[in-house]
């Protein structure tokens, strides 16, 4: 199901947009900052690819929560 969602650019979009509302998981908030102004810009120009990969870099930077194992969050907070 996820490859063909991966298809959609609005899947990408409403995607970005989540992220970019989460500010407050972001491990490094300066970087989220960023990472949503790039992505900002790829999404006026149209630039789904872009999106896509900004997506993938916000995620990164998100506090991991809930899951199997709540450790996971402490481990979040100590990536660099």
């Amino acid at each position: 199901m996820f490859g063909e969602l991966a298809k959609q650019p609005g899947f990408w979009l409403a995607r970005f947009e989540n992220l970019a509302e989460d500010r407050h998981l972001a491990i490094d908030k300066e970087l989220h900052d960023r990472l949503v102004s790039e992505s900002e810009a790829a999404v006026r120009r149209n630039d789904i690819d872009a999106v896509r990969n900004l997506t993938f870099r916000l995620s990164e930077n998100m506090v991991r929560v809930g899951g199997p194992g709540h450790g996971e969050a402490l481990a979040g907070l100590t990536r660099d």
